[in-house]
């Protein structure tokens, strides 16, 4: 099953980390116009190089649409999604645990 495009709360492991993961399977509108299909995961908390490495994503909840912010001040909504991000995984947290194995 192919997810609707948007952002989402999920669940990543790589190689040296594991915890909520923020999810995007989006075209990126507020950078590219007509741009490619992209699904980037944004680990809050995370500090390290993680190009070229390995990882698993689980997909937990659909938190919104794709949007483009037109001002710097919509940009708060990041914020937002990453929070709800953070609550819902504890919700999910050994559920979780299994799909990442």
């Amino acid at each position: 099953m192919v997810p609707l495009e948007g952002i989402y709360a999920g669940a990543a492991r790589t190689p040296i980390a594991r915890g909520a993961g923020g999810d995007l399977y989006w075209h990126a509108p507020q950078f590219y116009e007509n741009g490619p299909l992209l699904v980037e995961v944004h680990l809050p908390g995370f500090e390290g190089d993680l190009y070229d490495a390995s990882l698993d994503v689980a997909f937990l909840a659909r938190l919104r649409g794709e949007e483009v912010f037109p001002t710097w001040t919509r940009w708060c909504q990041i914020g937002r999604d990453v929070q709800q991000t953070v609550e819902l995984f504890k919700k999910f947290s050994e559920f979780t645990s299994a799909l990442l194995e």
